[in-house]
């Protein structure tokens, strides 16, 4: 089921849902395959029961080294000196997700939090509140990475068609986009199956999984920063 918001559990009619045995390992989180140059994960997923204290995002691989080249500006940053964007979780720390670059990837500060149906308010709010009121989720999150969001592919193009830009330099785009290929999806898949325990032993009855798809790239309206990436680009000899 598409959906633009987790539904509250509170909500559904579970009596309409016959219960099934099912045996998962509750609050341990399980990742895909790795991507090799960011150490980012295809996929995370969690069978959520409780939760806990929220964790600190890790750096990406050579996430630091990328930084000084202002490729990674938020795009609804005021300003260029410090506002790059933002560790994302993959699972969240209250869901049990690790604080490393597995369940890691960038996105604006929009997507992770400020906007309404940011992945946040969306997604990891109502989780949040349906697992305090009893109830359980298997919870499984997909970035959409080698798609790269516009405004980052058109930071690139600038830089590297300028005639400013070395052979290096021109380079140097190359292995940035590499890079931004496993570190920046424009968007990243939720999906979120709620259960409800019997009281019996591994019960439970199993509503539909609702599949919700949230931009990791949110802007206000354009990026404030189309120029900067390749300001420091061509400095390159």
């Amino acid at each position: 089921m598409m959906a633009n918001k987790v539904v509250d559990p509170t909500t559904i009619n579970w009596s309409l849902i016959s219960p099934v045995t099912k045996k998962l390992t509750a609050n341990k989180v399980s990742s895909g395959s790795i991507n090799s140059l960011t150490n980012t994960a295809q996929s995370n997923n969690v069978f959520i029961t409780s939760t806990k204290k929220q964790s600190s995002p890790a750096d990406l691989k050579d996430l630091k080294k990328w930084v000084p080249y202002k490729g990674l500006i938020d795009p609804n940053a005021g300003s260029t000196s410090s506002n790059k964007l933002t560790r994302m979780h993959q699972v969240n720390g209250v869901f049990h997700g690790p604080s490393d670059a597995s369940n890691m990837f960038l996105g604006s500060q929009r997507a992770n939090n400020s906007a309404s149906d940011s992945h946040l308010h969306a997604v990891e709010v109502p989780i949040k509140q349906g697992v305090s009121n009893g109830y359980a989720c298997y919870y499984d999150v997909q970035p959409e990475f080698y798609s790269v969001p516009p405004y980052l592919t058109k930071r690139m193009e600038a830089a590297h068609n300028d005639s400013g830009t070395s052979a290096n330099g021109k380079t140097k785009v190359l292995e940035f986009l590499n890079w931004v290929d496993q570190a920046c999806p424009d968007s990243f898949n939720c999906d979120v199956t709620w259960f409800k325990p019997t009281g019996k032993m591994d019960e439970y009855r199993i509503a539909q999984t609702q599949y919700i798809n949230v931009e990791a790239d949110k802007l206000k309206s354009t990026d404030n920063h189309p120029l900067a990436f390749r300001d420091e680009i061509v400095k390159i000899p």
